[in-house]
């Protein structure tokens, strides 16, 4: 249910730079999940966060959310969950070690309306079964 990740190109980077991003976009794009509390919402939120060379994350933020706290919960859990991120060419300042990017959580365009409410209702109704499972089974 993740559309997009969006990024503002760089024209006058090195092809090594432009391919180091668009793998860190990639990555990070793998390991944004939608959250149930959010299902029949969207939202845009945009993180800023920092590696170091190797590709470890040395910080994250929101810089500006999405309105919906479960999302931007979310998008900040991709930051961390996608790491290590691939570690940053030889050619690349450390000051662009920072970055900003936008999450774009929305329905595909692909699937239609019916289809996405029928998935967020399969969705709260996995996650009701896990919660009354946890009250039922300590340690199973």
């Amino acid at each position: 249910m993740l559309l997009a990740i969006v990024s503002p190109p760089c024209w006058g980077q090195s092809d090594a730079i432009s391919a180091w991003k668009q793998k860190v976009h990639l990555q990070l794009k793998s390991h944004a999940r939608f959250p149930a509390e959010a299902c029949g919402r969207s939202g845009e939120p945009k993180l800023g966060f920092a590696l170091d060379r190797s590709g470890k994350v040395i910080s994250s933020r929101l810089l500006s959310g999405s309105g919906v706290a479960s999302i931007d919960a979310a998008a900040l859990a991709a930051v961390i969950s996608a790491q290590p991120f691939p570690p940053a060419p030889p050619e690349l300042p450390d000051s662009d070690l920072s970055l900003a990017v936008v999450l774009v959580f929305a329905r595909p365009p692909d699937v239609t309306e019916q289809d996405f409410k029928r998935s967020c209702d399969l969705l709260r109704d996995e996650i009701s079964l896990r919660n009354r499972l946890k009250g039922v089974c300590r340690g199973c």
